[in-house]
């Protein structure tokens, strides 16, 4: 890694940290809020009531996510040729959960410079895995919330047919060459746009070979295996509590709140408020201060969860990779 680098990686952390900072203290005013209007006490009452040993097996749904998405991630850099290690593409994914309080997620394109760090791709080449991940993720969310949305949420139906709809355009766009690459020649023709041009062709063409429909399907069947674990864990919350909510209503809820959420960063504030609101709407017996309790163990179970492994993983991975050979012996090391 050059001093260039160096110091384009100490920003970068500079700036992560100040995120995670402002992240903390703004879910820390919105529980304090969700509290304030459900009675704090009983709030306190709930999590204690909660039985914990139940947090092993929901933080093991919360892995198995990460572990199901991981193979996603090895099968579409294998699909476009990128040579990294295990260890290192594994460490490199879980470095992008560290980014899951970034609006949509898209501060996971920290994966495509810290591949650059370690293997010298490209991030025209490795860019378009990050956005196969998210819109596969997307539709697989819409799959799952559709579960039950005519059961639960009637009146939201058409709001979760455009979202699914408009990831539909996106990718049938995005196969489709001769509007892409219209695209591309019109971005070309823009003031310094000849200079981006061909990066963005690149990424285009590697785009669309991830969304081929092989490869797009092999993504989506992994990210809906990957999310229903956390479903299914967000169902053991309910359990933890005494409630007895049927999975396919955990199922929905969860998926369509983390939808919901996709305007803030990680989702604060949104998902947190549409698993509170949403389950003390649709639960029987759910009172509200019950309800924030449940959304505030499983968010402290995916979201913050995730945060922790990614930043653990982040900071390793960053000391690593600035050992003196760290590439080269990444290359050696690959099958």
């Amino acid at each position: 890694m050059n001093q260039g680098d160096s110091l384009s990686g100490k920003r970068m952390y500079s700036r992560y940290r100040r995120g995670l900072f402002i992240a903390l203290g703004v879910s820390a005013l919105v529980y304090l809020a969700l509290s304030l209007h459900a009675e704090i006490p009983r709030v306190v009452e709930h999590l204690r009531g909660f039985r914990w040993v139940l947090i092993i097996p929901i933080l093991g749904l919360s892995l198995a996510n990460y572990l199901i998405r991981f193979v996603r991630w090895e099968y579409y850099l294998r699909a476009l040729d990128i040579r990294v290690s295990m260890r290192d593409s594994l460490a490199i994914f879980l470095s992008g959960l560290a980014m899951t309080i970034t609006p949509g997620k898209v501060g996971e394109l920290v994966k495509s410079l810290l591949l650059k760090d370690a293997a010298g791709t490209p991030i025209a080449r490795s860019a378009p895995v990050v956005v196969a991940e998210r819109l596969t993720d997307f539709l697989a969310l819409v799959l799952l919330a559709g579960v039950g949305i005519g059961t639960y949420y009637q009146d939201k139906w058409m709001a979760l047919a455009m979202v699914g709809g408009g990831i539909g355009a996106i990718i049938l766009t995005l196969n489709s060459p001769t509007l892409s690459l219209a695209v591309v020649r019109l971005v070309g023709r823009l003031p310094l746009g000849s200079k981006f041009a061909p990066k963005l062709e690149e990424a285009y063409r590697a785009t669309a070979h991830l969304l081929r429909p092989s490869a797009f399907l092999v993504g989506l069947l992994l990210a809906v295996a990957g999310w229903f674990a956390e479903c299914l864990g967000y169902h053991v919350v309910f359990n933890g509590h005494g409630v007895d909510a049927p999975l396919k209503l955990a199922t929905f809820l969860y998926a369509f709140s983390v939808i919901a959420g996709v305007v803030s960063p990680g989702g604060l504030g949104v998902t947190d408020l549409f698993l509170g609101v949403g389950a003390e709407e649709l639960v029987p017996g759910m009172t509200p201060s019950l309800g924030v309790s449940t959304a505030f163990v499983i968010r402290v179970a995916t979201l913050w969860f995730a945060v922790l492994v990614g930043s653990v993983a982040l900071i390793r991975f960053q000391g690593a990779v600035q050992r003196p050979g760290h590439s080269a012996d990444a290359q050696r090391r690959v099958p």
